[in-house]
Formats: C-alpha cells, structure tokens, sequence
C-alpha cells in the first residue's frame, strides 16, 4: 500500500504560459490474487477543501476460480459539482474483442483497452483524471491468452478545472509581500 502523495499546486510561469502542477497524484497496483481490490482517493484543493473523488476497482473476472481472474477494471471520478460519476472500463485484450463480454461490460462505462504506457483521461464538470498505466502483466494458464491481468500499476493525476483559481491564489500572496 502506498501513501497518495499530494503536492502542493504550485506554477511555473514559463514564457508567458502558466503550467499548473496536479492538484494530487495517485498510484495504485492492482495483482494477481487481491479479491478486494478497491482503490479510492480523495480529492482536495490547496485550501483542503474537499472537490471529489476517484478510484479503480475489479469491473469483472472470467472463469470460475478463486482468487479471480480480473479480466477487466474500472476507473472512477466522482466530482461534487457534478450529478454523474463518469466511469471508463479498462479491459484486457481478450475482453475488449470478446463481443459479448464487451456488451455485457458497456452499461459500467466507456470500453478502453489497456495498454502499457496508456493516458485514459476522465472529465467531469470541474475535474480531470488522466489515468496512466505504467506498468502490465498479463496472467497465463488454462484461460485464453492476454485475457486476466496479472498486475497493473496506474497512477492517478487529479487536475481542476477552475485554473483561474490558482491565479487568483498566487496574485493574494504576492500582495501580502511587502
């Protein structure tokens, strides 16, 4: 388990353009044999105000063994502005070609098939999540190849809408500078 690190929101102001740092990064490693795997991460401003939330979790497994073959994930973002939490599944390869799991799966969420090295963006009304998988095994056995994943690892950038804000933030300091 590792601790959510949240950094600060800091700028960088560089040729005239602001570049705005996440308001708080996620890491979370689904493997191979955690049933109750369910990742979920609050979301503050710099103020600690409380804006939303997001997450990952098993969307589905195949086969009928234990532990699960997980052969696809959600990811999450709920947003307090926002009535709908905007939900992405993440699928193996075997799962995003196999219709009829595919179909069964599209109520949950927008169908993604995982690849290494992949930003899955989520937006909401005044939140972003761009959702990048940095590392990916696949598990092997009886099942079909690539069709249940062994570990994933994604990290989870929180970014808000409202950029204006951290302007705002940054100009009220700079007055109090005598």
């Amino acid at each position: 388990e590792t601790m959510p690190q949240a950094p600060a929101a800091f700028e960088v102001v560089d040729e005239g353009q602001t570049i705005t740092t996440p308001l708080a990064q996620f890491t979370t490693t689904y493997t191979y044999g955690n049933d109750a795997y369910d990742d979920s991460f609050s979301i503050e401003n710099v103020q600690g105000d409380f804006l939303g939330e997001c997450g990952v979790g098993i969307s589905e497994s195949i086969g009928t063994d234990l532990p699960k073959n997980v052969t696809a994930l959600e990811i999450w973002l709920f947003d307090k502005n926002d009535i709908r939490t905007v939900t992405k599944v993440l699928m193996s390869d075997h799962a995003f070609f196999d219709d009829a799991l595919k179909a069964k799966l599209a109520p949950k969420g927008e169908p993604i098939l995982a690849r290494e090295n992949e930003t899955i963006v989520l937006e909401t009304a005044t939140l972003i999540i761009n959702a990048e998988i940095k590392e990916m095994q696949y598990g092997t056995g009886t099942l079909p190849p690539q069709s249940f994943f062994e570990r994933i690892t994604i990290e989870l950038s929180a970014w808000s809408k409202e950029s204006g804000a951290v302007e705002a933030d940054a100009s009220a300091s700079d007055a109090l500078d005598y």
